[in-house]
């Protein structure tokens, strides 16, 4: 089934089979505003909501019901991977934290060592603090 659609300019648009139920649906439209006639009864509203319900509707309404409650699901889904994420993050900031202790109490450690039985006046070796400023490593408090 081919015919053609007028088109917001001059030029005609032409339709191929498809979709024949959009095709003769279109088609209907096109034979009633060529001949002048009201358009066809498919198209008026008669009875009632529930006249006019029918099994297609109801697999429509529950697939839109089915459309809003993957929606919320997603959303919750989505809640869900962000306080994963913050709970993750958390830990690795722990984790880290952790290391820099450790890796700053060997550094401390092993500048007491160096320090150890030696006179301070003649040693070439930093104090611990003044070791541990320079050479520790800080700790992450989120900032970047």
């Amino acid at each position: 089934m081919s015919f053609t659609i007028p088109n917001w300019g001059s030029t005609q648009t032409q339709t191929t089979g498809w979709f024949p139920e959009i095709d003769a649906t279109l088609q209907k439209l096109q034979e009633a505003q060529n001949f002048g006639q009201s358009l066809p009864s498919s198209f008026e509203n008669t009875g009632s909501f529930w006249d006019n319900w029918t099994w297609e509707n109801t697999g429509q309404a529950l697939g839109a019901l089915n459309g809003l409650a993957q929606s919320w699901l997603g959303f919750r889904q989505l809640n869900l991977s962000k306080d994963q994420f913050k709970f993750n993050k958390n830990l690795a900031i722990q984790n880290y934290n952790n290391q820099v202790a450790s890796y700053n109490t060997q550094l401390a450690d092993r500048q007491v060592a160096r320090l150890a039985g030696r006179d301070p006046s003649t040693t070439p070796y930093a104090s611990v603090s003044d070791y541990m400023a320079q050479n520790g490593l800080k700790e992450y408090n989120g900032n970047g």
